[in-house]
């Protein structure tokens, strides 16, 4: 029986079918190499040790999520594309980027993250589609509370961020 997972349906492993403005889209997520975890993660030094190589999704990661209250969705967005250590190319992670690195427990074994809190995290790039087609004023987000679930969350509302650079946006 196929899954609902964020309002789209998991048809098999990694595709996924949903409807974006009455047409049916597929989504085929690209499979991630298992990789031991004492190599799993990389501080790279070329951020002067501000960033993390995940090889496993090949994904680079703030070392340093945001603190304290963090900007509304809008703003979240604005921060990570402004961000230029590095380069550029910063952006809000996807939902299954961010689940990469989280356990029931917390955060995956040999994880380098410094000041995670365990609480809630702006994702993606889209505000949740309205079923009138009107602006929206609610965006994705990931509760660490309880590992990985999405959680949907006004716009304006304070959140933190962690930006991540690399894949497909």
């Amino acid at each position: 029986m196929p899954r609902v997972f964020l309002g789209k349906v998991l048809l098999a492993a990694g595709v996924f079918l949903s409807l974006n403005g009455g047409l049916l889209h597929a989504d085929v997520l690209k499979p991630w190499t298992p990789v031991p975890p004492a190599s799993r993660f990389v501080v790279l030094q070329s951020f002067n040790g501000i960033a993390v190589l995940d090889r496993m999704t090949n994904l680079i990661w703030e070392k340093f999520p945001s603190q304290g209250s963090g900007p509304g969705w809008a703003n979240s967005n604005r921060l990570c594309h402004d961000r230029s250590y590095g380069g550029f190319g910063w952006r809000l992670p996807k939902i299954e980027e961010l689940q990469s690195l989280l356990t029931p427990d917390g955060l995956v074994e040999g994880a380098p993250f410094e000041q995670v809190d365990p609480l809630v995290y702006y994702i993606s790039a889209s505000e949740v589609p309205t079923d009138d087609g009107s602006a929206s004023t609610q965006a994705w987000a990931v509760r660490f509370g309880v590992p990985g679930t999405p959680a949907i969350s006004k716009t304006t509302e304070s959140h933190r961020i962690w930006c991540v650079r690399g894949g497909a946006n």
